[in-house]
């Protein structure tokens, strides 16, 4: 019998002047697959456009984690090193995808900051999130199928892990990052099946990075206000571009483990192949969008938000 209920994942981006934004999220133990791997997943946006989505699959047991300093190493190709202020990243995919990521962070003298973000948590239960590097400077290579884009930008890292099922216990997360002239803001928003919500506001800048937990936000995909111990902030935004939505299976209930992985293999081909699309509906159980707008602040000055949100 089988419910997957443990996962983390390290995410990574790098958003450029010239309007690439580039992700990179690496799941030591996915919490959407039953099999005994590890994912390796890359997007590349220009604007409204997606000009690279490549993932692939390692070993669970090939990895290796050290700490102090922390790396997480599938092997000489594809790792997660830190190193003092400098973050790395790589990821190779035999010829067709290589990633070479760097991020430095500003503040390396600053512990990560952290927030339990299950609405209502039992005891037993965890789902937490760890901020290592918001306001990074990133310099990132990527080589997909014949072509090299060279990116430099804002850089942004951060942790999730936990010990529960997430589709049993969450319905919905919204995750914004409003990037002003001269700061960053993160608001999450993360409701439970008993509607029971979490709402957090981070600030970061080059004076450093601050967290209120218990954060009273006003929000919506339009508009964001807060006013707390982290300042004022009163954000409008035009009309979002959907950059991304992925449909995919999640495991629910316990059931016998070759049934699960059926499901989970069928429900990954229905998204791949024009053939079995129309399962997808029938197939999926959750599903995650990807979006990239523009606005202003309070005080009328610009400011992009990219944000994603999940219905489980």
């Amino acid at each position: 019998m089988s419910c997957n209920s443990h996962f983390h994942w390290y995410y990574f981006d790098l958003h450029s002047a010239d309007g690439y934004d580039l992700i990179c999220t690496i799941h030591p133990v996915p919490f959407n697959s039953v099999f005994d791997i590890a994912i390796i997943d890359i997007y590349l946006y220009h604007g409204a456009e997606t000009g690279v989505h490549h993932f692939f699959v390692k070993p669970q047991k090939d990895i290796r984690r050290s700490e102090n300093p922390f790396s997480l190493v599938f092997d000489e190709n594809n790792y997660i090193r830190k190193n003092g202020n400098l973050i790395t990243v790589r990821a190779v995919d035999g010829n067709r995808c290589r990633l070479s990521l760097e991020l430095v962070d500003p503040h390396p003298g600053q512990e990560p900051l952290s927030s339990e973000i299950l609405p209502g948590a039992a005891e037993e239960d965890s789902f937490e999130w760890i901020v290592y590097t918001p306001y990074a400077t990133a310099t990132a290579e990527l080589y997909f199928e014949g072509k090299t884009y060279s990116l430099r930008g804002r850089g942004y890292h951060d942790y999730n892990g936990g010990s529960v099922n997430l589709k049993q216990k969450l319905r919905y997360w919204f995750w914004g990052k409003y990037y002003t002239g001269d700061s960053l803001i993160v608001y999450g928003l993360i409701k439970d099946r008993l509607q029971a919500e979490t709402r957090l506001l981070l600030r970061a800048g080059a004076d450093g990075v601050a967290m209120d937990r218990q954060a009273h936000v006003t929000a919506d995909k339009g508009h964001l206000h807060y006013d707390g111990p982290l300042g004022r902030f009163d954000f409008t935004l035009e009309p979002a571009v959907m950059l991304d939505r992925v449909n995919f299976f999640m495991p629910a209930v316990k059931a016998p483990l070759t049934i699960i992985k059926i499901l989970e293999l069928l429900a990954h081909f229905s998204g791949r192949f024009k053939i079995l699309r129309p399962l997808q509906a029938l197939l999926t159980n959750s599903v995650y969008r990807r979006f990239r707008a523009e606005g202003r602040d309070e005080q009328g000055r610009p400011l992009s938000c990219f944000y994603e949100e999940m219905e489980f």
